[in-house]
């Protein structure tokens, strides 16, 4: 069956047409898009306004993590990406880009399975494939709401999830 935006191998970005592959070093992600605009940290690489999913203009933010058991001498590898809509080329504010790319992905990947519409929790779904995990989220308050994404290969290896907390050590 034909996955998504072919998440099962990795992220597509629709303006290069370049498959970028699950578990990838660095390495290969600058030789497919280029040097990255900017680095968060060690871990994460960021390219600006690339279209993914079916055209949205996002900041897509890299993820590179060595688990573990692995040895240093391996090469961080493609775990997982985050998504930051670009709210000025889509023209709305982050909680309109919430429900418009959640409706948007509810095309292809259908009705989230965990979702919440706000009130207790921020506004969030998720989309759970046999190969890949998709999350959109809503945070912090206005005017300074955030809307973002999430793109996982699976499984999820034991101990990725401590790299996606904001705080983590360098």
């Amino acid at each position: 069956m034909e996955q998504p935006y072919r998440l099962d191998q990795g992220i597509y970005i629709e303006s290069a047409d370049v498959l970028l592959p699950w578990l990838c070093a660095n390495a290969t992600a600058r030789m497919h898009l280029g040097l990255e605009n900017y680095r968060t940290d060690k871990r994460t690489l960021v390219w600006e306004t690339y279209p993914i999913l079916g055209g949205i203009p996002v900041a897509l933010h890299c993820k590179f993590v060595r688990l573990e058991h692995e040895p240093d001498t391996e090469p961080r590898r493609l775990r997982y990406a985050q998504f930051f809509p670009n709210l000025q080329q889509l023209g709305v504010n982050a909680q309109q880009a919430f429900g418009l790319i959640k409706q948007h992905l509810s095309q292809q990947l259908g009705t989230p399975p965990i979702s919440s519409n706000g009130g207790v929790l921020y506004p969030f779904a998720e989309w759970e494939w046999d190969k890949f995990a998709v999350t959109l989220k809503l945070t912090g308050r206005e005017p300074n709401q955030v809307c973002v994404g999430e793109l996982w290969k699976k499984p999820i290896p034991r101990g990725v999830l401590e790299y996606t907390r904001m705080d983590s050590p360098e």
